[in-house]
């Protein structure tokens, strides 16, 4: 189950191309360095990504992956991006909260370490595939959520584009750099935490919603800057007015200016002046 070498890296160099063509192919504490190579998984199971890097353009395809899993309790996996071209996930699915041994209720997370590899805010690193969780995925106790999901650190841009996320036991973790929500991105996250100062951009045509984070205690003295233009009932916190506390959105600017961004009765994110409208006939 450890597979074969547990602790020695796979390379895989430029055009090179990994095929897994077995379920557990790979050992799980076996770190996997794409140099500009790609990796693809052809069977019906999800192999394990525990230690992923992806530098000078590299590509992950193929059927869904585990992500998440470690040999003892709250440490992330990661996939860290890096090199001088942007990367592409576009498996069928990334699962996390995968879990060591298989019934601890331990369930962990995976972080996106991004890098600026293009200079610019352009993307970095580009996920098409859906990021969702392991079914039956339970917490012991409310202290466990912190452990369980997203957490993007670095300074690039990760962009998510699937319509199909499904993510929403743990929490969204934002550290550096920039979340981006492409234009066909929907689906469900965790609460949504903030580390420090960071971006958030959503095209227009995005629909993506964090579970309540009032709850969720935020960095002080960080920020989140929301790019502009946001489009209304794009982003969603919870399901009302109060899923965010007054602090929260006051760590929020808009576009580089500290406009008070807000929440509508339904939990969408608003721009400023862009509130409840009222029709007169």
């Amino acid at each position: 189950y450890w597979g074969p070498m547990a602790g020695a890296p796979l390379i895989v160099q430029t055009n090179g191309l990994l095929r897994l063509l077995n379920e557990n192919s790979i050992g799980v504490s076996k770190p996997i360095y794409l140099e500009g190579g790609m990796l693809s998984n052809e069977v019906d199971k999800a192999n394990i990504l525990y230690k992923l890097y992806m530098n000078d353009g590299a590509k992950v395809s193929g059927t869904g992956y585990r992500v998440g899993f470690k040999d003892y309790y709250n440490s992330w996996s990661f996939i860290n991006v890096g090199g001088s071209l942007p990367s592409l996930i576009d498996a069928d699915a990334l699962m996390v909260g995968f879990q060591y041994p298989a019934d601890s209720g331990k369930p962990i997370g995976v972080k996106f370490i991004v890098a600026d590899v293009t200079g610019d805010d352009a993307t970095d690193l580009l996920v098409t595939s859906p990021i969702t969780e392991r079914t039956g995925v339970t917490l012991f106790n409310e202290g466990y959520r912190d452990n369980l999901g997203v957490w993007k650190q670095g300074p690039g841009t990760l962009e998510l584009a699937s319509a199909n996320n499904a993510c929403t036991t743990g929490v969204f973790k934002v550290e550096a750099g920039t979340v981006k929500f492409a234009s066909t991105a929907g689906g469900a996250f965790g609460a949504a935490v903030l580390l420090g100062d960071a971006t958030l951009v959503a095209d227009s045509g995005a629909h993506v919603s964090f579970a309540d984070s009032s709850d969720q205690a935020w960095t002080s003295g960080v920020t989140l800057d929301v790019a502009k233009p946001l489009a209304r009932r794009t982003i969603r916190f919870g399901t009302s007015a109060n899923a965010l506390t007054a602090a929260q959105l006051a760590q929020m600017t808009y576009d580089g200016k500290s406009e008070k961004l807000s929440l509508d009765a339904d939990g969408y994110l608003c721009a400023p002046g862009d509130g409840t409208v009222i029709l007169f006939r």
